[in-house]
């Protein structure tokens, strides 16, 4: 078993040092642990709202990277429209742990007119300083706000939103 865990390890390592060579510090790792034991990872990053010709509606891009058995690695682009949820629903919560009515994530616009998820606020006597998913802080007490599960649930005709929270929400 200790050997499972030291590849998938060294995996990690290896897509972690791919994905900054790639983007930067942009870029997020998802792994996913399946009911038959195997455990699949991949390094993503994604790109704002993108023009396709044909498409009326927002269209994001991700490229996800990921490895094969021997190290080698592929880097696919994927573009996806937007997703929007239709309905939450909890469905067991034998504890009561869930406020029904609780909406999932804030959302902060920047100056540059990105939408950015709020992690974590901060009261300072200068202002409110609000910690975003993709490791930035705004300090202000006069930028819009807004509480949403996803910035685009909104009427608004675009919305673009900060590549690093939109990776954050994957």
């Amino acid at each position: 078993m200790t050997d499972v865990l030291d590849g998938r390890e060294e995996t990690l390592e290896r897509l972690e040092e791919l994905a900054r060579e790639r983007w930067g510090d942009k870029w997020a790792i998802k792994q996913k642990h399946w009911a038959d034991g195997t455990t699949s990872e991949h390094a993503y990053h994604m790109n704002g709202p993108v023009d396709v010709d044909d498409v009326d509606q927002k269209v994001l891009e991700s490229e996800r990277l990921w490895l094969n058995d021997d190290g080698q690695y592929v880097v696919e682009r994927v573009q996806l429209t937007a997703k929007k949820a239709i309905d939450r629903e909890v469905i067991a919560d034998p504890f009561d742990l869930v406020d029904e009515d609780q909406i999932r994530w804030s959302w902060v616009k920047d100056g540059n007119d990105r939408w950015h998820r709020v992690i974590s606020v901060d009261d300072q006597e200068d202002g409110t300083e609000r910690t975003l998913a993709c490791g930035g802080i705004l300090k202000d007490d006069g930028i819009e706000e807004m509480v949403s599960s996803d910035p685009s649930d909104q009427d608004y005709e675009t919305v673009e939103l900060c590549s690093g929270c939109a990776a954050s929400r994957m």
